[in-house]
This record gives C-alpha cells, sequence and structure tokens, in this order.
C-alpha cells in the first residue's frame, strides 16, 4: 500500500512483544480454546439436531466461513501495515491506517449484510434449508466478519498475543453459553446460529478495548491512501485466503448438495474433527506473520523463521494423524455418538487433507508477509481444480476427502517447482546445506 506523506516526525508504537516460543504457547492457549469451545458447540449441536438437522447447520456455517475466513486476508493485510508502521516508530501512520479503513470496512459489512438479507429466501430455497430465519442470522454475521479483521489484525501487528488469544477463545464461551438457552427454550438451527452471531460481536468489541487508542485522530490529518495501491496489495491476500477457504470449506457445501441428508451429516462431523489439524497450526502463523513483515522492513533475512514455524507444523500434523488412524473410533463415539459411527473411516483420511493443507497456509503466510504473491495465485488456481474435481468424484463422501488429499498434495509439489524447492530446503539445517555446498 502506497502512503503520500508530509510530516517524517514519528512516535514509537507500545506493542506486547515477547518472546517466540511464549508467544507461540500464548496464542496457542487461545487457539485451543477456540478450537475446543467449537468443537463442544459442534458436538452439543449435533446431538441435538441429528444428522438431518446438523446437515443444515453445518452447511450455513460453512456459508459463514467463506465470507468471514477470506477476510482474514484483511487481517493479514492490516497487521502486516501495522508490524511496518511499528519498525518505523511511527504511530500517527498507524492510527492514520485504523481509522481510514475502519471507515470503509464499516460501509462495506453494512451493504454486504443488506445484500445477503436480500439473498437470504433464494439460499433457502436452493441449500434446502428447512428453516427461514436461520439463514437471516447467517446473513446478519456479515457485518463483524467484515469489521472484526481489522481489529484483530491491528492486535496482531502490534504483537500484543494475550489480547489476541482473548479475543479468539472469547466467541466459542459466548457462543456455548446463548446455545445452551436457545436448546433449553426449545430453538433449532435458528438458535445455533443466534448463538454464533453473538459470539462473533463478543470476539470484535473485547479486543477492541485495548486498542481504541489507536483510533484517535492523528497529529498529521494530511495522509492520503492511494486506493490503487491499497487494492493491488490487498487483493492477493484476499484472494489467497479465499482460496484456502474453498480448498478447506468447499468439500462440506458439495457433500450437502450431492449426498444425502444422513450422509451429508456424518461427513459435516469427519470435516469438522479432521479441520482440528488445519486450525490448531494458526497459532504459529499468527506469531509468524507480524515477525517476517518486521524482518522483511528490517532488510534481514527469514528463512530461520519459516523453518522453525515448519518444523513445529510437520510435527504436529504427523501426530495428528497417527492419531486419528489410532482413536478415530473412540474419538467418534465419544464426541457424536452411536449415529455417527460411519465417519470412522473417513478421520484419518481428513487428518491427510488438512495438513497438506495446514502446511500450504503457512506457506501461503510467510510469502503474504514477504509482500510475495506468487502462492495466492498458485491456491487460487488449485481451488479452481478442486471444483472441477469435485464435478467428476461426488458419489461418495470418501471420493470427496481423497480428491482433497490429492490436491493439497499437487500444490505442495507445485510451490516446490515455481520456488526452487523453497520448502525442501528450510526443512534441511543449515549446518547440512553448507555441508553439502562444500561437497
Amino acid at each position: 500500500m502506497a502512503v503520500e506523506e508530509v510530516s517524517d516526525s514519528t512516535i514509537a508504537i507500545p506493542t506486547g512483544r515477547i518472546g517466540g516460543v511464549r508467544a507461540g504457547l500464548i496464542v496457542l492457549a487461545g487457539v485451543a480454546a477456540l478450537n475446543l469451545g467449537n468443537y463442544v458447540f459442534h458436538v452439543v449441536s449435533a446431538r441435538r439436531l441429528g444428522p438431518s438437522g446438523y446437515s443444515d447447520l453445518a452447511t450455513l456455517l460453512t456459508l459463514s466461513s467463506l465470507i468471514s475466513l477470506p477476510l482474514g486476508g484483511v487481517q493479514m493485510w492490516v497487521a502486516r501495515h501495522i508490524a511496518q508502521a511499528r519498525a518505523a516508530d511511527d504511530l500517527d501512520a498507524a492510527r492514520w491506517f485504523a481509522r481510514r479503513v475502519a471507515i470503509r470496512l464499516a460501509l462495506i459489512g453494512v451493504c454486504a449484510t443488506a445484500l445477503g438479507l436480500a439473498l437470504a429466501w433464494p439460499l433457502q430455497k436452493a441449500l434446502g434449508i428447512h428453516s427461514f430465519a436461520s439463514v437471516a442470522l447467517t446473513a446478519l454475521t456479515i457485518f463483524p466478519a467484515v469489521v472484526t479483521p481489522l481489529v484483530w489484525g491491528i492486535t496482531q501487528g502490534l504483537e500484543r498475543f494475550g489480547t489476541v488469544a482473548l479475543a479468539y477463545a472469547s466467541g466459542p464461551v459466548t457462543r456455548l453459553a446463548f446455545v445452551g438457552v436457545a436448546f433449553a427454550a426449545g430453538a433449532q438451527v435458528g438458535g445455533a446460529m443466534l448463538a454464533t452471531l453473538a459470539s462473533m460481536i463478543a470476539a470484535l468489541l473485547l479486543p477492541l478495548v485495548s486498542i481504541k487508542s489507536l483510533f484517535a485522530p492523528p497529529v498529521d490529518p494530511r495522509r492520503r491512501l492511494v486506493r490503487r495501491d491499497a487494492i493491488r496489495s490487498l487483493l492477493p491476500v484476499m484472494l489467497g485466503l479465499l482460496a484456502v477457504t474453498a480448498l478447506t470449506s468447499d468439500d462440506v457445501v458439495v457433500a450437502k448438495l450431492a449426498l444425502s441428508s444422513h450422509e451429508a451429516g456424518i461427513y459435516g462431523s469427519a470435516s469438522l474433527v479432521g479441520r482440528v489439524i488445519l486450525y490448531l497450526p494458526a497459532a504459529v502463523a499468527t506469531v509468524l506473520l507480524p515477525r517476517v513483515a518486521v524482518r522483511v522492513a528490517g532488510r534481514r533475512d527469514t528463512h530461520d523463521l519459516l523453518a522453525r514455524s515448519m518444523w513445529v507444523t510437520v510435527a504436529f500434523c504427523t501426530f495428528g494423524i497417527a492419531f486419528y488412524a489410532v482413536a478415530g473410533g473412540l474419538i467418534t463415539r465419544v464426541a457424536f455418538g452411536a449415529k455417527y459411527s460411519e465417519a470412522v473411516g473417513l478421520l484419518w483420511l481428513f487428518a491427510i487433507a488438512m495438513s497438506g493443507f495446514a502446511i500450504l497456509n503457512l506457506l501461503l503466510i510467510y510469502h503474504l508477509a514477504r509482500g510475495h504473491n506468487k502462492m495466492s495465485w498458485l491456491l487460487l488456481v488449485g481451488a479452481v481444480s478442486q471444483t472441477a474435481l469435485f464435478v467428476a468424484l461426488h458419489r461418495s463422501g470418501k471420493q470427496l476427502v481423497v480428491v482433497d488429499i490429492a490436491v493439497a498434495a499437487a500444490l505442495i509439489v507445485a510451490h516446490e517447482i515455481l520456488l526452487g524447492g523453497m520448502l525442501s530446503r528450510s526443512l534441511i539445517p543449515p549446518r547440512f546445506r553448507r555441508a553439502a555446498r562444500q561437497a
């Protein structure tokens, strides 16, 4: 993003910078609370609604994620910009940026929510959702989904990882409280979506309190956003996150459309558990992005950050695959009950697929933090290819998840070809690389 400046005065930006391991553990605690809360929510909902009702809920939540998760691109874009302002100790630039982006996102959120409400009835009919109210509530989640990435991005860019963890954890706690009341009152899918809306509002407001000072008027109000350059810098980030969201979520929508309600519910439950492997390494990526951005601003090497982050991700994914392969039956019985026993055969396959996507997501965030966009376009091509394969292969849940595995593997190989084996080289310790060159 290009900014025209008329003042070179800088003011130090207060941050919450802590050591990498401690930061990772703090964010991991927040991510674990996020996933555990979401997991309990889905388990309670699946048991209450049954496979048919749960398939409606899983579809609506997937639609919501198709809106909110790509907007994580805005969070990354904001975090990168705030980290760069930190590197220059320029509080005025950070305040100016936060205020301008807040106004634009609020306007977009209002318009997008109105459009979502207008499309609620056609979507209900097209997807076979039983409750119109639940679709309308899904549309209302658009506004917090649009605005929250700014607040989270500022917090992440300042490296206030304790606040980031609190933001991650607050939503699921709020949702569980609301869904318990809703189900006790006799609500069904609509009650679950109302709880989801309340959780998103809580996750927006809580971290906002700690960073409200950054929305104060800047000392120099004459800066301005060059819109063309802003779009040019934001678009690859948005498209990359949209591609990751499509790669990891579209299969649930395809299952809803192509399989029976019972089979779609089974598939949705297996997908829920499988995606834990995708989400937990997000703690690593959350810490990685601002630290890579700061190093890039200071023209320092970043490959060691990628190497450490990738080793942690690979180790976690390997453990997850083994655990699901051994304990899949126990997980399914404890989580969802006997009605979902057919999901056992899908769990270890989902673990492999989501491990591949976790690696791809980390690579995307690393490249975007460096200001490089090739990974976004690669993942976008992968998402389109995956959709084409789903058109041909959708007779069973197993076919869908095998497509996921094949696409993830192909994209990792393509990354290595296009970027000169960057991933492979990052996993080799420097002393071995030096020895190999000397030999």
